[in-house]
């Protein structure tokens, strides 16, 4: 099992939330964005949201829908990248988008990453690895479990652990622009709209598997099936940390 003889190769999402600081010390590598064709549906891997409730939705149907294997044939930021922290949405960390966007979904899956478990270190971040079925990780290095037993014994790091993170992609319809002293919903010009990639940390993963659930509830209740959302940014505190997560809504 080659361990430590590649590159790290992880996603950028956004940071830890139990963390001030919203994203990480991007790694070498992320996992690469699809192109852009009209998606098969792929067999569903390695997902923590197994419900009848939400088997059949829409957004259920899109998960995995373009085959991983596409995904690796694309560079690093290929697509514009959407995070959310403490002070709400924004694009390529440059871009403010407000607390509210709008979007449709076109693919997401959940994506696994081992680390260190070490905060703003440059060299454990090198030891970063990434898995798309929770088992097995990326580019045949071996599986999460081997690897991050390897990490404790090896190289000392104590605290390595996986942690599944989501990666949404989308057509951005709606977000907010400040405008004086107030927020202003902005609709996204069809010529305009283009895909983008929303990166979801643990504790939005959650909410995440909350809106599929609540989705299959709305499907059986005879309500319209669509894979438009929303998602709002809320400020959640857990003792000294404060950090941003996003709650998703159909409106």
């Amino acid at each position: 099992m080659a361990l430590r003889n590649a590159a790290a190769e992880a996603p950028a999402f956004e940071g830890e939330d139990q963390s001030t600081v919203v994203d990480q010390p991007n790694p070498k590598e992320a996992p690469e964005a699809p192109k852009v064709t009209t998606p098969a549906i792929a067999p569903k891997v390695g997902t923590a949201v197994a419900s009848p409730l939400s088997s059949g939705t829409v957004i259920k149907s899109l998960q995995n829908a373009i085959p991983t294997t596409e995904l690796e044939n694309l560079g690093i930021g290929v697509f514009p990248r959407i995070t959310v922290g403490t002070d709400g949405f924004s694009q390529d960390k440059t871009k403010p988008l407000g607390s509210r966007i709008k979007f449709e979904v076109l693919r997401w899956s959940y994506v696994w990453l081992v680390t260190s478990g070490e905060q703003n270190n440059t060299e454990a971040n090198k030891c970063i690895r990434t898995s798309y079925d929770g088992t097995n990780l990326k580019g045949g290095e071996g599986t999460i479990a081997d690897y991050i037993k390897y990490l404790k014994e090896v190289d000392g790091y104590d605290k390595a652990c996986s942690k599944q993170y989501v990666e949404v992609y989308l057509n951005l319809l709606e977000f907010e622009v400040q405008e004086g002293k107030q927020l202003v919903t902005k609709t996204v010009a069809v010529e305009d709209q283009q895909i983008m990639q929303l990166s979801l940390s643990p504790q939005s993963v959650g909410q995440w598997g909350r809106y599929m659930l609540e989705s299959g509830m709305r499907r059986l209740k005879g309500i319209q099936d669509t894979n438009l959302v929303v998602a709002n940014q809320e400020k959640k505190i857990l003792g000294p940390n404060t950090f941003g997560i996003a709650i998703f809504s159909v409106n």
